[in-house]
C-alpha cells in the first residue's frame, strides 16, 4: 500500500484552528452570505440566471447550480479571483466536452468581461477552446502509472526543500525530467477545438485547467455517469456507451476519485517544478516573475491534496464505493456491527472523502463510543469542508456539513437522543444570531404576545413561563389553522432556531398543514398537552447557559420529557437569561412495556403465518412430509470439508449459488458450480462465475486456503464476483491435477504467489481483473504446458520475465492495463502457436523486437498506449496471418513500411497517435484486401487528400483526424459500407451538398474544426445515423430542416456551432421532438 494520506495538520493542538480555518472559509457558503465572499457575486449570479442557465440541465442539477457550486469549491480551495471567476463561467463559450454555451463566443466576450474582467475572461475563453480530454487525459493522466505519481511526489517534495533550503538543483531528477517532457516550461500546444490554429497553454495555465477539472469532476460525477460511460473498473475513461442508462440511476458516489487523485498528484509535481523553477530563476539572476501575466497565476493546492502521498487504486475506490454503499444502504443482512466492518474497509480503500467517517462517527453515537464518534466525525467535517463538495450527492454538501457538526459537537457533549422523534429534532446547538435577526424576532414577538412596545416584548420575551402561557393562548385560539406564530420562520435565516415553543408547533403546523381542516379542532389537545410537558423548567443557571449568554448564542437543546422530543431553544436577553429545561430522559412506564410487548408479538405472529402461507403454496404435501431423510454421501468428506471452508469465508453472496451447498452430498448435483469424478466422489470442478456487468451480481470474502486441499481438482474458476478480496492463497500450489485457473474480475490484492510455478499440468491461468501488484514471477516460466495466460488489468510492475520463453506451447498472451516497463523482449519469437498478444497500456519502450515479426500464427497484436519508438519495420510482412494491429498511441517516427500492404488478412489498422510521417505508402492491385478499418489520424502527416487506397475501398472505419487533409469533402468510391468517418481538425473547405448520398449505413460522423461552409437544409442525414460533430465550422439554415427531413433516426448528439448562434441537442428518437423544435441558425 501507498503511505497512508494526512487529511490535515499532524499536530493535536492545531486541529482545532485549522477546522475552524476551514469553516470560516465555508461559513458564507453555509449562510448564504454570499456578498461576504465577493460583492459582486449576486450579481453574476443573476447574470447567469437571465441568460438560462438555471434552465439548463447538468448531471445532477441545473447547469446553475454547477458554476456556483465550482466557485465555491475553487474559492474554499483559495484558488485566486481569476480562477474563481472562470470556475462560475468555465463553460460560457461551451467546451470540450460538452456544449452549454450561454454566451456567444463571438458577440458575447464584451459582456462577460464587463461582468468579470480582462483576465478573468481571458481564462475562461481559453478554457473553453482547448481540447481538455485529449489535455488533461491523453498528455497527462494516461503518461504516469499510480506508483510512478507516488514516488515522484515525494521526490518533488525532497527537491522542493534543497531548492529553497540548500539552493540545490538537479534537472536530471526523473521526476522533473518526466514533467518536462510532458509539460515544458514554455507550456503545451494544442489546436483550438473551434478554428484549428495552434493555441500554446503555458504550464501555470495547465495547472489551473487541472485544478478546476478537478473541481468540475468532484461537483458534478456520480453514479449515472459510471453507469452511461460503463465506469465499472474505476478508470474513468469515458470510453463506454450505455446510452440506455436511466437517470438519475440509483444514486451511487461515483468512480472518479481516482482520476482525481491522479489531477491533484500531477498538479501538485507542476506546482513544485514551478517553485523550483522560480527559485533557480531568482538565485541565477533575481529575476522577477511578472505578477500581472495569466501564466504567473498563482498555484494553490487543494487542501485535501496538501501534503498527499497517494493516488487512489482504480479498483480500490469501486471496493470502497461498495462497501460504503452496503453500509448505509443494505445493513437488513449484515446489520450495523457489519457496517462497521464496512465502513473501515471502505476508509482504508479511499481514503480521501469525509462521508464513510461521518456515518461511521454516527454509528460510534448509537454505541456511546463517544471519542471513537468524535475522532470519524472531526476527520468527516475536515474532509468534506477541504473538498467543498460532497462524494455522495444523495444529500447536498451543506447538509452533510450540518449532520457531521451536530456529530461531533454531540460527541464531545458525550449525549446523544435515544428516541427517533430526538433524531429527527437534532439541529446546532449553538447558532450566532445576527443582530437583524434578533430585531426581527422581537417584533414578531411583539405582534403575537400583543406587547405595547418593544421593551414590553423583551421583557415578556425573557419570562418563559409568560412566554409559554402567550404561546399556549394562541395555539388554543388558532388550533383548526395555522397559528399565526408561523410567520416568525420568515423572519429568520433557515439556519437560526426560534423559541421552543414557537419552533415546536410550527414544526407541528408544517406537518399537519394539509389535513389541519380535517383534525378540526382535535390537533390542539396533543400540543396542549405537548406544550405542557415542555413547561417542565430548572431554575438553575447552568455553565452553559452562562457561557452561550456571554457569547450572544441562542441555546437549543432537546425536550425529553416527551416522546416526540421537541427541541427547546430559549431566548437569552439583557433581561436575564432563560431557565434551562429538566434533560432527564422520561423513564418507561408500564404502558409503554405492554405496547411494545404487544408489537413483538404480533411481529412473530405475522412472520410465522407468512411462513405458513408460503409453504401452502409452494408444496402441496404437508409440512412435515417436505423433509426428507438423510441421503448416502458420495462425495469425499475431505473435498466437502474445503468447499465449506471456501463458504465460510464468504460474508456475503448475492449470486445466491452457495445456498444450494448444503446436506452431505456434494457431488449428488445439488451443489451448484461442483462438478465431481461420479466414479470416485472426488470434486474434479469448481466453477463459480459472475456477471461482470451487473455490480449487484457479487460474493464478498476471501479465497479459503481450504480450497488448496482439493487434491483431485482440475478446474477452478472463480470469475466475475468482484468483490472476492485478499491474495491468492499459498496452498493452491498443492494442486497439481490443475489444468486451469481462472480467478478473473474480482478484487485480490497482494501478489501473485510463486508457488503457482508448480503447477505442471497448467493451460489456462486467467487472474485478469484484479489488484494484483509486483512483478510478474519468473516461476510461472515453469508452466510447460500453458497455452492461455491473461494478467490483464492489474497493477503489475517490472519487466518481462526472461522465463516466459519456455512458453512454447503458448497462444494466447494478455499483459495489458498494468505498469510493466522495459523492453519488449525478444523471447516473444519463441511463441511460434500464437495467435494472440495484447500488451497494450503499459509503460513498454524501446523498439518493437524483430523477433516479434517471425510469428507466423499471430492474428491480433496490441501494443498501443506504451512508449515504443524507433520505426515500424519492414518485418512487419512477417505476420502472414494478422488480422488486427493497433500501434497507437506511442512514439513511432518514420514512414508506414510499403511492406505493410502484404497482409492478406488485415482487417483492423490503427497507427493514430505517433509521429509517423509522409509519405504514406503507395497501395496497389491485391494490397491489403481484406482491410475494412483504418485509423491514421493525430500523426505528422500532411495527406492534401484522402489517398486511393482508403477512398477506393469498401471500409466500414476510416478515421483521417488532423491529417491535413485540404480541399472539398472526399468522394468515396462505396459510401455505403462506411459506418464511422472521422474527419475532424483538418482543413476541409466547400460545402456539404450531397455528401450523405448513399451512406445508407453510416452511423458516426466527425467533421468538426475545419473551414465547411454550408446550408443545413441541404443536410439529409442517413436512417441509422447517431452521432454528428460539425462544430467549428461555417453553418447556416435552419436546424428544423434537419429534424423534419427525417421520419426514422436515433441522433443522440448532434453538436453545430457558427458564428451566429449555436445549437445542442442531446435526442433519443427525432419524430418525438420536430413539432417541438423550430430553431434558427442564423438570427
Amino acid at each position: 500500500m501507498p503511505p497512508s494520506f494526512t487529511v490535515s495538520p499532524c499536530q493535536d493542538s492545531e486541529k482545532n484552528r485549522y477546522l475552524q480555518t476551514l469553516l470560516a472559509s465555508a461559513r458564507p457558503f453555509l449562510r448564504g452570505e454570499l456578498e461576504s465572499v465577493d460583492k459582486n457575486l449576486p450579481s453574476l449570479i443573476s447574470v447567469l440566471r437571465s441568460v438560462g442557465a438555471g434552465e439548463c440541465w447538468h448531471k445532477h442539477g441545473s447547469f446553475l447550480d454547477h458554476l456556483v457550486d465550482i466557485y465555491r469549491i475553487l474559492k474554499i480551495w483559495k484558488a485566486p479571483d481569476s480562477v474563481c471567476l472562470c470556475g462560475l463561467f468555465h463553460s460560457a463559450y461551451s467546451n470540450s466536452y460538452v456544449n452549454l454555451a450561454i454566451f456567444d463566443p463571438n458577440t458575447g466576450r464584451d459582456v462577460v468581461r464587463n461582468h468579470v474582467g480582462e483576465a478573468a475572461e481571458r481564462l475562461i475563453h481559453l478554457f473553453c477552446i482547448v481540447p481538455r480530454q485529449p489535455l488533461i487525459h491523453d498528455d497527462l493522466l494516461f503518461k504516469y502509472s499510480d506508483l510512478e505519481l507516488v514516488e515522484h511526489l515525494k521526490a518533488s517534495e525532497l527537491s522542493l526543500r534543497n531548492a529553497e533550503e540548500k539552493g540545490l538543483f538537479n534537472g536530471e531528477e526523473s521526476w522533473r525530467k518526466k514533467l518536462a517532457s510532458l509539460v515544458p516550461a514554455s507550456g503545451i500546444t494544442v489546436k483550438n477545438i473551434k478554428s484549428g490554429e495552434d493555441v500554446l497553454v503555458p504550464r501555470r495555465i495547465v495547472a489551473v485547467f487541472l485544478l478546476m477539472t478537478m473541481a468540475d469532476f468532484s461537483d458534478q460525477l456520480f453514479g449515472f455517469q459510471d453507469l452511461l460511460f460503463e465506469n465499472l473498473d474505476g478508470r474513468l475513461e469515458f470510453t463506454g456507451n450505455n446510452f440506455g442508462a436511466l437517470w438519475p440511476g440509483d444514486g451511487k458516489p461515483g468512480l472518479w476519485v481516482n482520476s482525481v487523485s491522479r489531477m491533484g498528484a500531477i498538479y501538485s509535481l507542476i506546482a513544485r517544478e514551478e517553485e523550483v523553477f522560480i527559485e533557480e530563476r531568482k538565485r541565477a539572476g533575481g529575476l522577477e516573475v511578472d505578477k500581472e501575466r495569466d501564466e504567473d497565476i498563482e498555484l494553490v493546492v487543494a487542501p485535501v491534496f496538501e501534503n498527499c502521498t497517494k493516488v487512489v487504486d482504480a479498483g480500490g475506490q469501486v471496493e470502497a464505493r461498495d462497501m460504503y454503499w452496503e453500509a448505509v444502504y443494505d445493513t437488513s443482512k449484515g446489520g450495523l456491527e457489519r457496517a462497521e466492518e464496512l465502513l473501515l474497509s471502505s476508509i482504508e480503500k479511499n481514503p480521501f472523502v469525509g462521508e464513510p467517517h461521518v456515518v461511521l462517527g454516527q454509528f460510534y453515537m448509537t454505541k456511546g463510543r463517544f471519542e471513537e464518534a468524535e475522532r470519524e466525525a472531526e476527520k468527516g467535517v475536515t474532509l468534506l469542508l477541504e473538498w467543498g463538495s460532497p462524494w455522495d450527492k444523495r444529500m447536498s454538501w451543506e447538509g452533510w456539513v450540518a449532520w457531521a457538526r451536530i456529530l461531533l459537537m454531540k460527541a464531545k457533549e458525550k449525549s446523544w437522543p435515544q428516541t427517533s422523534w430526538g433524531i429527527l429534532n437534532l439541529g446546532l446547538v449553538r447558532v450566532a444570531m445576527n443582530g437583524a435577526a434578533v430585531i426581527n424576532l422581537i417584533y414578531c414577538v411583539a405582534e403575537i404576545m400583543e406587547a405595547p412596545d418593544i421593551s414590553s416584548a423583551i421583557i415578556l420575551s425573557s419570562q418563559s413561563k409568560a412566554w409559554l402561557a402567550k404561546v399556549k393562548t394562541a395555539v388554543v385560539g388558532y388550533s383548526c389553522s395555522p397559528p399565526p406564530i408561523l410567520k416568525c420562520l420568515s423572519l429568520l435565516p433557515p439556519s437560526l432556531q426560534l423559541c421552543s415553543s414557537a419552533r415546536y408547533i410550527s414544526s407541528t403546523a408544517k406537518t399537519n398543514r394539509n389535513t389541519w381542516t380535517k383534525r378540526t379542532c382535535s390537533c390542539k389537545h396533543q400540543m396542549e398537552r405537548e406544550i405542557k410537558i415542555c413547561q417542565r423548567l430548572d431554575g438553575d443557571l447552568s455553565s452553559e447557559n452562562e457561557k452561550a449568554q456571554n457569547e450572544g448564542f441562542l441555546l437549543s437543546d432537546t425536550c425529553h420529557n416527551n416522546m416526540h422530543g421537541g427541541p427547546f431553544i430559549s431566548f437569552l436577553t439583557a433581561q436575564g437569561p432563560a431557565l434551562k429545561p429538566s434533560l432527564a430522559p422520561r423513564p418507561i412506564t408500564r404502558g409503554d412495556w405492554n405496547r411494545s410487548f404487544l408489537l413483538m408479538i404480533l411481529s412473530w405472529v405475522s412472520k410465522f403465518l407468512l411462513l405458513s402461507f408460503f409453504l401452502d403454496v409452494v408444496s402441496p404435501l404437508p409440512l412435515a412430509q417436505t423433509i426428507s431423510p438423510l441421503q448416502t454421501s458420495v462425495c469425499s468428506e475431505a473435498d466437502r470439508v474445503a468447499l465449506l471452508g471456501f463458504k465460510e469465508r464468504i460474508l456475503k453472496d448475492t449470486t445466491d449459488i452457495l445456498s444450494s451447498w448444503i446436506g452431505r452430498d456434494c457431488c449428488g448435483g445439488d451443489w451448484e458450480g461442483v462438478q465431481c469424478n461420479p466414479a470416485t466422489g472426488r470434486v474434479t470442478g469448481l466453477v463459480l462465475q459472475g456477471s461482470a456487468r451487473e455490480s449487484g451480481i457479487y460474493m464478498r470474502g476471501t479465497l479459503s486456503p481450504a480450497l488448496g486441499s482439493l487434491a483431485f481438482l482440475e478446474v477452478m474458476v472463480i470469475s466475475g464476483m468482484k468483490h472476492i478480496t485478499g491474495p491468492i492463497p499459498e496452498s493452491f500450489s498443492s494442486l497439481t491435477r490443475l489444468a486451469q485457473l481462472v480467478l478473473e474480475d474480482n478484487s485480490l490484492e497482494g501478489n501473485i504467489p510463486p508457488g503457482l510455478g508448480r503447477l505442471p499440468s497448467l493451460s489456462t491461468l486467467s487472474l485478469n481483473g484484479n489488484h494484483l501488484r509486483g512483478q510478474i514471477p519468473p516461476s510461472l516460466g515453469n508452466f510447460k504446458k500453458l497455452q492461455q495466460l491473461s494478467l490483464a488489468r492489474n497493477l503489475l510492475s517490472g519487466p518481462i520475465p526472461s522465463t516466459f520463453q519456455n512458453f512454447l506451447s503458448l497462444q494466447s498472451l494478455d499483459l495489458s492495463f498494468n505498469l510493466l516497463s522495459g523492453l519488449i523482449p525478444d523471447i516473444l519469437g519463441h511463441f511460434q502457436n500464437i495467435t494472440f498478444i495484447d500488451l497494450s497500456n503499459n509503460q513498454l519502450s524501446g523498439l518493437l523486437p524483430a523477433s516479434l515479426f517471425s510469428l507466423v500464427k499471430l492474428q491480433d497484436l496490441s501494443l498501443d498506449h506504451n512508449q515504443l519508438a524507433g520505426r515500424i519495420p519492414n518485418q512487419i510482412a512477417g505476420l502472414k496471418s494478422l488480422t488486427r494491429l493497433s500501434l497507437s498511441s506511442n512514439g513511432l517516427t518514420g514512414q508506414i513500411p510499403a511492406s505493410i500492404s502484404s497482409l492478406q488478412n488485415l482487417w483492423y489498422l490503427n497507427l493514430s497517435r505517433n509521429g509517423l510521417s509522409d509519405p504514406l505508402p503507395v497501395i496497389q492491385g491485391r494490397g491489403l484486401p481484406s482491410l475494412l478499418s483504418v485509423d491514421l489520424s493525430n500523426n505528422h502527416l500532411s495527406l492534401g487528400t484522402v489517398p486511393g487506397w482508403i477512398k477506393d475501398r469498401e471500409l466500414s472505419d476510416v478515421h483521417l483526424a488532423g491529417c491535413k487533409l485540404q480541399g472539398n469533402l472526399p468522394k468515396f468510391t462505396r459510401p455505403d459500407s462506411l459506418s464511422s468517418l472521422d474527419l475532424s481538425d483538418n482543413l476541409l473547405t466547400g460545402g456539404i451538398a450531397g455528401f450523405f448520398t448513399n451512406m445508407s449505413n453510416l452511423q458516426k460522423l466527425k467533421l468538426s474544426n475545419n473551414q465547411l461552409k454550408f446550408d443545413l437544409s441541404e443536410i439529409k442525414l442517413p436512417d441509422g445515423i447517431s452521432s454528428i460533430e460539425l462544430q467549428s465550422n461555417q453553418l447556416s439554415g435552419l436546424l428544423s430542416r434537419i429534424l423534419n427531413n427525417r421520419t426514422s433516426s436515433f441522433l443522440e448528439d448532434k453538436e453545430m456551432k457558427n458564428k451566429e448562434k449555436w445549437a445542442s441537442l442531446m435526442l433519443t428518437t427525432l419524430p418525438r421532438i420536430q413539432a417541438q423544435y423550430q430553431m434558427s441558425i442564423v438570427t
